[in-house]
């Protein structure tokens, strides 16, 4: 029987996406949520920047502390926006060509911009909270 490669908090890689995924479902349907009730209000791509950035938000809190089990660090609070910024150049581009382009309406559109970010958004914030700083022990503060 072979091992699971291990995580950096201990456990296995696939518990480690597992709780990624559970942590991008939670902030995804945050910022979904928002992006459905701005876009009552606003543009699709002004809906789309601030829902971005609620998601932002969430997903750091989940992320940082159950996701990679990381101790909070302003290096990481600074590289975790950044890590996202090509992926909001690339779906905001991504939306407009399934809506403009193929006529989706947005609400849809946005679900297939957000599952094409998931492989992508793992492999970087793993090396976020890997590459910056030490790991906390499960049930440690």
């Amino acid at each position: 029987m072979v091992a699971e490669p291990a995580d950096p908090a201990g456990g296995p890689l696939a518990g480690q996406f597992a709780r990624f995924l559970v942590a991008g479902l939670a902030s995804t349907a945050g910022s979904y949520l928002v992006f459905v009730l701005l876009l009552q209000v606003l543009h699709r791509q002004a809906a789309y920047a601030l829902a971005f950035l609620s998601g932002l938000l969430i997903g750091y809190g989940l992320n940082a502390t159950w996701t990679f089990r990381s101790r909070h660090s302003m290096l990481r609070l600074g590289l975790y926006p950044l890590a996202y910024l090509p992926q909001l150049g690339l779906g905001a581009a991504l939306l407009e060509v399934l809506v403009a382009g193929l006529g989706l309406p947005a609400e849809l559109a946005v679900l297939f911009v957000i599952a094409a970010s998931v492989p992508v958004n793992f492999l970087i914030m793993r090396l976020i909270f890997r590459r910056t700083g030490g790991v906390r022990q499960h049930g440690q503060p």
